[in-house]
């Protein structure tokens, strides 16, 4: 079937009858618009699936970049490991561990090279962890937990069984720990999640329990991370193993511009309203505190510091 245009079948129309037909003309013109949109459809269409084999390329193209850089990375970063830490099977590697955990990148940027390097060369031992670590955080998004704290798959198979014992203790109360420690994976480490939860407690002087502060707005440590703030430190007892932080009386260890602010301004909602000799000399009275982490932690049976750690 020939395709012929509006201005030559008008052209043909004219020499076999002689008549211009306005009828003809206005069929001819659709004709034409139909015959002009199919091909502007069809160039549309070789455009996208061209746009569309760009993109995959591209994104094909910046993975293999991006394992390129990571695998040189590695390598630098292991040349004081041995001569058996080769590109060739840290790249091998780096495959098998990105598959254990799909959308894990690594980073050397939340873990040396080297500790990588070592990951990378004994895939089995890092996927025996991932199992462990799935067995106690069902679930859990291990491939997030992952990219942000790696250092978890380098730890002990012991360590990470008596840690992930005292977490779930430690947040018994929670609606859904594991949610909340994908939010946050650093509170997989006992000592980290007890010193937040006697800060934050402390943050809202006692009257809200931590945990469900954490659970309702997970960033609030994040942001005061990024911020600065300091948190408790604290404590554990070689001999039996306990959990303790130090207490922190605010009127004792306030510096001199707060005491200003405080008597002049009355800035602190909880600061009494007498005279700030009277307040200091009660702040005597008072024998320091130790606060026991978080909601009675001294009921966590901790192993002592040292054992099974390494």
């Amino acid at each position: 079937m020939h395709c012929f245009t509006a201005p030559r079948l008008l052209k043909q129309t004219r020499i076999h009858t002689g008549v211009r037909s306005q009828n003809f003309h206005s069929h001819c013109c659709i004709v034409y618009h139909l015959h002009r949109t199919f091909q502007a459809r069809t160039t549309v269409s070789a455009a996208e699936n061209s746009s569309s084999s760009t993109s995959t390329n591209l994104t094909t193209d910046w993975e293999a970049r991006r394992k390129q850089r990571v695998v040189r990375d590695l390598v630098e970063g292991s040349k004081r490991l041995g001569p058996h830490y080769t590109a060739d099977a840290i790249r091998e590697g780096v495959d098998t561990l990105e598959s254990l955990l799909p959308g894990l990148q690594i980073d050397v940027e939340a873990m040396k090279a080297r500790d990588w390097a070592k990951l990378c060369l004994d895939v089995n031992a890092a996927a025996t962890r991932i199992v462990v670590l799935k067995t106690h955080y069902p679930n859990a998004d291990l491939s997030k937990v992952i990219q942000r704290q790696p250092a978890l798959l380098l730890q002990d198979v012991a360590r990470l069984e008596d840690n992930a014992r005292q977490v779930k203790q430690l947040l018994e109360s929670a609606k859904d720990p594991d949610t909340l420690l994908t939010a946050l994976p650093s509170l997989m480490d006992p000592k980290t999640l007890i010193s937040v939860l006697v800060t934050v407690r402390k943050w809202y002087f006692n009257k809200r329990d931590p945990v469900e502060v954490l659970e309702a707005d997970p960033e609030l440590i994040l942001r005061a991370q990024a911020c600065g703030v300091p948190f408790d430190p604290v404590y554990q007892d070689p001999e039996t193993g306990a959990w303790s932080a130090p207490g922190f009386n605010y009127m004792e260890k306030r510096a001199d511009w707060q005491k200003y602010l405080d008597e002049k301004l009355k800035k602190r909602d909880y600061l009494p309203d007498k005279p700030l000799a009277d307040n200091t000399a009660q702040a005597d009275k008072q024998p320091p505190a130790e606060v026991t982490a978080a909601v009675a932690l001294d009921d966590v049976d901790a192993p002592a510091a040292g054992k099974g750690a390494q």
